[in-house]
Formats: C-alpha cells, structure tokens, sequence
C-alpha cells in the first residue's frame, strides 16, 4: 500500500511486500470468498430476567442522583438519602422515565439551548433565562467601591 501512494520502486519492508496492495480489493471483479458475507445471532450474555422488585444498586443509585439533577430534587434538603430510600428497580424505572420527559419537556420550551438546566416541578416553567441574564441576576444588590 505504501508502494503505491508513495510511487515507489520497491516495497519498503517484508511485512509492506506481504501485505501487498489493495488493487485486487478495489480493482476484483469477483466477490472474496474468504470473508463472512453475514454475521450469525450474538449469543445473550445472560438468561436473567430483570427483578423489578429487587433492590437497586451501587450503579443504579448513581444514576438516581443524575436523574434528580434532571428531576430537581437534588436541590431539596433530603436529596440524596430520601430520594433514593426503599426505592426499587421497578420504582427506578419509572423515575427516570419521568425525570426525562419532564427534562426534555421542560427543554422544548426554553430558548436558551447552550445550557443544560435542572428543571424542577412544575416541569414548565416558562422561558428559561439565559446565562448572562443568570449572572444579572445573581449580581444584582451587589455592589463594589474603589477607594
């Protein structure tokens, strides 16, 4: 292959003159015989089915804490322990469920599409502020003096 973009008069290594060059590949008029034209069924990694009553786990708890940055309970006082207590697979899966469509609900509304913003109950809040108009507002009252 080098051979050939190069334009050289001879291979540059053994494994280069082995290896050859692609012009029966681009070039063949007849289909190669040595390659699977189709691959076969992957086999399932595991029989389980999934207990919607079992207990969640050290993952799954993490990804309850992302959903609750989506949801908005991240900024309640019992975030994270009450969020995640007794809950279960089942319940997670209806949790995330909701904090997605109420995320991307809330998101369809919005005008500013540069951020990401936890929305929080009710899902619409109306237009979402831009980042310059979040940092007006968290200057506002404050103000500097140069002596």
């Amino acid at each position: 292959m080098v051979k050939v973009i190069f334009n050289l008069k001879e291979f540059l290594t053994k494994r280069d003159a082995w290896a050859g060059t692609f012009d029966v590949a681009l070039n063949g008029t007849n289909s190669r015989t040595d390659c699977l034209m189709t691959l076969g069924e992957p086999q399932k990694t595991r029989e389980a089915t999934t207990d919607k009553n079992a207990k969640l786990r050290e993952f799954q708890l993490e990804l309850v804490q992302l959903f609750a940055a989506f949801n908005g309970d991240h900024k309640n006082e019992s975030y994270p322990d009450k969020v995640v207590e007794n809950m279960i697979v089942g319940e997670l899966v209806k949790y995330t469920e909701t904090c997605f469509k109420g995320f991307f609900e809330g998101w369809s509304e919005g005008e500013d599409d540069n951020g990401v913003e936890a929305l929080g109950r009710p899902w619409s809040r109306g237009v979402r502020k831009t980042t310059e108009q979040k940092r007006e507002d968290d200057n506002i009252g404050v103000r500097t003096t140069m002596d």
